[in-house]
């Protein structure tokens, strides 16, 4: 169905593990900018992608969301 080779599929990990921090980055960034301290004080301002990653969203959803309070 879909064939794709070793060299496919680990050059789209790589892909995935390279931009997936660096947008769950951006989004902690722009919390905090905007004053929504959560994910500074969760430790999620980082690029390293294993902060980033959990069971659940490895597995479902392929990352772990920024967490953000909306009463902020």
């Amino acid at each position: 169905m879909f064939n794709l080779s070793p060299t496919t599929i680990l050059v789209r990990a790589l892909v995935l593990f390279t931009t997936m921090p660096i947008h769950e980055c951006a989004h902690g960034w722009v919390a905090d900018k905007l004053g929504d301290h959560t994910a500074r004080q969760a430790g999620r301002l980082t690029l390293n992608p294993f902060h980033h990653l959990d069971l659940f969203g490895s597995i479902l959803l392929l990352s772990r969301s920024i967490p953000i309070i909306l009463l902020r």
